[in-house]
């Protein structure tokens, strides 16, 4: 039916990793597309990823843009729609909307997604704080979103601003 596509997904992750594999990040998108084609949101959004952070060859936050937004409308992708929120948060590949990066992190939150509710509780905050503490809190909600919409949520450790 889908195929081998968790072994997909997991050999993506040695190559972006470089753990068992040495690490090449055109391979880990090459399985992360075989793996998403057949219908695997997390390596959807392993990719959205991999283009947001300049990754992906001929990486575009447009492109993240896109595949966030498919993760997130088609399959209710909570990692995704954390990652399209940063994305409006910041304007990258979008125009900057903290109230669309709220309802994203709102609609995440809802399915039990701790780290976007922490996340819903800073972007409020972001827009009344002082620069220096907006900084702060980007940065935090930038590793947040990478963390969650790479779908590595277990691997990184992040810590308040």
């Amino acid at each position: 039916m889908l195929g081998f596509v968790d072994e997909m997904e997991m050999l993506a992750d040695q190559y972006l990793e470089g753990g068992v594999a040495e690490e090449d990040a055109d391979l880990a998108y090459e399985w992360l597309k075989k793996a998403a084609d057949k219908g695997l949101v997390s390596a959807m959004c392993t990719m959205a990823w991999m283009h947001a952070e300049g990754k992906a060859a001929d990486a575009s936050s447009a492109e993240a843009v896109v595949l966030y937004k498919r993760a997130a409308e088609k399959y209710g992708s909570s990692a995704a729609r954390v990652g399209l929120a940063a994305m409006y948060m910041f304007g990258t590949g979008v125009t900057q909307s903290v109230y669309q990066a709220r309802l994203l992190l709102h609609r995440a939150a809802g399915l039990d997604n701790d780290a976007a509710m922490l996340m819903c509780g800073l972007a409020t905050k972001y827009e009344a704080r002082s620069r220096c503490h907006q900084e702060s809190t980007r940065a935090y909600v930038q590793q947040c979103a990478s963390g969650l919409a790479s779908g590595r949520q277990s691997t990184r450790h992040w810590s308040l601003p």
